[in-house]
């Protein structure tokens, strides 16, 4: 379950609560009025690979040659990748 802070609009109290995202209902302050939820920016972490300018590039590299063993291997795949390319580009013009 999250948490979500609340403030009184009257009194100007704020409390952070444990709530269902399915719980729509505000909370009732001490002073007896409803609170409004604020709004709180989450922190996020980018893991993996890919997300910074040189990581993109490194990932590109990489699988560019890993693309050109694939088609060492298997040279017939390239042509007709090649003629499925071109067709499509024909279909898009």
């Amino acid at each position: 379950m999250p948490v979500y802070s609340f403030e009184c609009r009257k009194c100007g109290q704020v409390s952070d609560l444990l709530k269902k995202v399915s719980d729509y209902t505000p909370p009732d302050c001490t002073c007896g009025e409803k609170m409004e939820r604020l709004f709180t920016p989450v922190a996020s972490i980018l893991k993996g690979a890919g997300w910074t300018k040189g990581q993109w590039s490194k990932l590109r590299k990489r699988s560019e040659d890993q693309g050109k063993k694939f088609f060492r291997r298997h040279p017939g795949l390239q042509e007709a990748s090649k003629q499925k390319i071109a067709e499509q580009a024909k279909l898009e013009s």
